[in-house]
């Protein structure tokens, strides 16, 4: 995906002064298409992705900062912060950073 954003508008992100100006670019932007009072073209509205605005916002910092750089994230990430037992622990701690002590108990 990236490489037909690339394709389709460069790496020079000089061109689009926000992130908001890219993403009209992806159609989120309605276009004026008329002629002697009336309305030309097919109807359209302008919305475009809101998954691929998303994306190209990320697209638009990584190209227009030199020193930005992706940090891709190990596999496992996400499953490490849902973890049960990391979420009990968590739970303990703030009721004793409350002044409270707390015991657990299966629930019947």
């Amino acid at each position: 995906m990236v490489a037909v954003i690339i394709a389709e508008v460069g790496v020079d992100m000089t061109r689009f002064p926000t992130p908001a100006h890219l993403s009209s670019w992806a159609r989120f932007a309605p276009g004026v298409k008329e002629s002697a009072g009336r309305k030309k073209g097919n109807g359209s509205n302008g919305h475009g992705d809101r998954f691929l605005v998303r994306f190209l916002v990320i697209v638009w910092h990584l190209l227009g900062d030199d020193t930005a750089r992706f940090n891709d994230l190990v596999p496992g990430y996400y499953d490490s912060r849902t973890n049960p037992e990391r979420k009990k622990r968590n739970h303990f701690r703030e009721l004793e950073a409350l002044g409270y002590k707390a015991t657990l108990q299966p629930a019947a």
